[in-house]
């Protein structure tokens, strides 16, 4: 789910600890990736969008009124890395258990869509900044170029100068 943009990453599928930039870069983020797939706020919003009341067991949760991102953080387990030659991949592995394999893809794509919605929008949220702080950027230059402007052109008028024919020459 997560990968450093990098030329080795394309080649190889994995990165090796001297092209990460710095030392446990690329595990700092992924740590963050792996935290963030299970917050709270993405696994509520997983089981808003989520059709998970069709099992029994969320039934029962709901039932006994026990919170379902419980029941989720109870059942779910995130990993980092491959197996073999991909151990060192930066990818996050995500296991959901429950008795009906049908539940735990199911709740799994929730998850999954819930974390790239959160993801997603931080992106735009963030591009959207970055447009209105260009945007007041370049009204303030503009701004300031036109008072600048402005104070020039009075300082000029207001220069005494010697008209000598063709010549101008400053007081």
């Amino acid at each position: 789910l997560v990968g450093q943009r990098s030329s080795e990453l394309t080649n190889r599928g994995t990165i090796s600890d001297g092209s990460t930039g710095g030392d446990g870069m690329g595990e700092d983020q992924l740590a963050t990736h792996m935290r963030l797939f299970i917050a709270r706020k993405v696994l509520a919003k997983a089981v808003e969008v989520g059709d998970f009341a069709q099992f029994d067991s969320f039934r029962e949760v709901k039932q006994s009124g026990d919170s379902m991102v419980d029941h989720i953080l109870k059942n779910i387990e995130v990993e980092r890395g491959g197996e073999g030659s991909a151990e060192d991949a930066m990818v996050l592995r995500v296991f959901y258990q429950a008795n009906d394999p049908d539940e735990a893809a199911i709740v799994l794509s929730a998850i999954y869509n819930s974390y790239k919605s959160y993801i997603d929008s931080q992106d735009q949220d963030s591009s959207k900044l970055a447009v209105e702080l260009i945007e007041a950027a370049r009204e303030t230059h503009e701004e300031e170029l036109t008072n600048a402007d402005e104070a020039y052109r009075n300082y000029v008028a207001s220069v005494p100068v010697l008209l000598e024919g063709d010549k101008v020459r400053d007081v």
